[in-house]
């Protein structure tokens, strides 16, 4: 099995209204497994082409995004098995390879995906989460989450309050004294 890219995402890149092809440094098993975002809204498939090797490839708008646009491209591994074998039946190397190809690249993605997701402890059930809203962040305060304004100064004071939190219970890798604003 040739080599697999650790990346799954590639960008932002940031359109000048004639550039074209954008690169991608990641690896897929086949051109509809990439995501391609145009200021965060995910672009048709119709509406560029992929060429791809083992590790990266090109992503090419039929025409230019406009400029100022950011780009993003993402690895999006198909999740279905579409490979079958007969029992006792002949079948290619080729084949399980790129089943074994796609599911280390799903691998990749769903560890991305588990890495960047709200955790609680082991043994812990985990909370419900409020619905989203608009310019707002998640914070955590009298034993549930809740979103708070997301401005610096809110910012800077969750922060504050969460160093003094943490310093007072001792817990250890507490935040640096340095707002994050």
């Amino acid at each position: 099995m040739s080599a697999i890219s650790p990346n799954f995402t590639s960008g932002p890149y940031i359109a000048d209204g004639s550039q074209t092809a954008f690169p991608f440094h990641f690896s897929i098993a086949a051109e509809t497994e990439i995501s391609v975002l145009l200021d965060n809204a995910v672009v048709s498939k119709l509406l560029y082409t992929v060429a791809f090797g083992d590790i990266d490839g090109t992503v090419t708008f039929n025409a230019p995004p406009a400029s100022g646009a950011a780009i993003m491209l993402l690895s999006s591994p198909d999740f279905e098995q579409a490979s079958t074998f007969e029992s006792q039946g002949a079948y290619t190397l080729d084949t399980v390879n790129k089943i074994n190809r796609r599911a280390a690249i799903r691998d990749l993605v769903i560890k991305d995906r588990a890495d960047r997701a709200l955790k609680v402890p082991v043994g812990s059930t985990a909370p419900d989460l409020p619905a989203p809203v608009d310019n707002k962040v998640l914070g955590y305060s009298s034993g549930r989450l809740l979103w708070v304004d997301s401005d610096n100064a809110a910012v800077a004071g969750l922060w504050q309050l969460a160093t003094a939190a943490l310093s007072i219970t001792g817990i250890s890798g507490a935040p640096s004294s340095a707002s994050p604003c």
